[in-house]
């Protein structure tokens, strides 16, 4: 049934995970030596209360996997205490009050997969304690506002997968504590920022999906602790920066579906422990380097939909860890090591092994491709 609220003493209420189901009722307000609300994983539905608003005292607001629908109340904002706020995982809809913004003691902040819209407001530059902050999967739109730079002690950001739009903020790219950042499938334009060396802390960057311009910028790989660099799906032109090969510590470059020429940078081959390579779908050229057979953790490597070309290097078949390789759509001849069919964890294999005269040989292809000659 609804689940109800006595004006009792109570200092915390965690019922998460209870198989609630019912509506909050009004009288949740009276709670206000409670200092923590734990209600998620329930089935409570109806509209948060704007009673929720006299929970002074409240550390931990935990409403998330429910069925909450309506818009948040901005009474939210008098919660003056909380340091984390759950409501993630609803049917909330509406903007997000500009009230919260006074939350300034708030460190976790995830309003992920629900139907906000509206703008991310300035005033969440006043949130200088948090730490993540995550609004994916909504429909937020508008731009990042340039306040959010004052948000130094922020490790983890989430905008992915929301109609954002215009140039990301260089201030957004000096924050020394970042360490992910998820602005994939928005629309944002422009260039990347320079500033973004000063992400002294990033780890893994994701802007896949986006309208982004201009070359990458060769100061990404002086980023001493990026591991994952995902760029595909945007508009980049230019040449890979030989400076990602600096980083020892990267496993990911994918940088598919972009305008980018030129050859993989040698420089990629200090990059020992790399797992994945994913270049397919630009203008690349060149041959594919003997150093890819180096890469002993590699497990991904897609350099189809180029004009690669040379014969397939023999040095390939000391990659053990591989699970998926496209080579297919170049000008690649030769033939695909034989090795690679006893790698039980290669689940997809492509290569320009169709036609009646194939381009190149292989034994254990899942997909064969007939290259297009000009002129024939």
């Amino acid at each position: 049934g609804d689940l109800t609220a006595d004006e009792l003493m109570v200092v915390s209420l965690e019922l998460e995970e209870n198989n609630l189901i019912g509506v909050l009722p009004d009288e949740i307000g009276s709670l206000q030596s409670c200092t923590i609300l734990g209600l998620y994983g329930n089935g409570l539905a109806g509209t948060l209360p704007t009673t929720l608003g006299n929970l002074f005292s409240l550390n931990k607001f935990w409403v998330d996997d429910n069925e909450f629908v309506g818009t948040l109340p901005s009474e939210l904002g008098q919660l003056r205490n909380v340091d984390d706020m759950s409501i993630y995982e609803n049917q909330l809809s509406g903007s997000i009050p500009t009230e919260f913004g006074m939350l300034t003691l708030l460190e976790r902040l995830w309003a992920s997969d629900q139907l906000l819209t509206g703008t991310i407001p300035t005033e969440f530059g006043n949130l200088v304690n948090l730490v993540y902050m995550y609004f994916d999967v909504n429909e937020l739109s508008g731009t990042i506002p340039s306040e959010l730079g004052n948000l130094e002690k922020l490790k983890d950001v989430r905008f992915f997968r929301n109609r954002l739009d215009g140039d990301l903020p260089s201030q957004l790219f000096q924050l020394p504590n970042l360490k992910v950042a998820y602005l994939d499938s928005n629309s944002f334009r422009g260039q990347l920022p320079r500033d973004v060396i000063n992400l002294v802390s990033l780890e893994d960057l994701q802007l896949f999906s986006n309208r982004l311009t201009g070359d990458i910028p060769p100061a990404i790989g002086e980023i001493p602790n990026l591991k994952v660099l995902r760029l595909e799906g945007n508009d980049f032109t230019g040449t890979i920066p030989a400076q990602l090969g600096t980083n020892q510590r990267l496993l990911r470059i994918t940088l598919s579906s972009n305008r980018l020429v030129g050859e993989l940078p040698d420089a990629l081959q200090q990059s020992q422990f790399i797992r994945r390579i994913q270049v397919d779908r630009n203008n690349l050229d060149g041959s594919l380097p003997t150093w890819l057979g180096d890469l002993g953790e590699l497990s991904s490597l897609n350099v189809a939909s180029n004009r690669f070309e040379g014969v397939i290097p023999e040095s390939l078949a000391r990659l053990t860890k591989l699970e998926d390789v496209a080579l297919e759509e170049n000008d690649l001849t030769g033939t695909v090591p034989s090795e690679w069919c006893s790698i039980e964890t290669l689940l997809a294999l492509s290569a320009d092994c169709g036609g009646v005269i194939p381009e190149v040989e292989c034994d254990c292809c899942t997909s064969c491709f007939e290259r297009l000659r000009q002129g024939k």
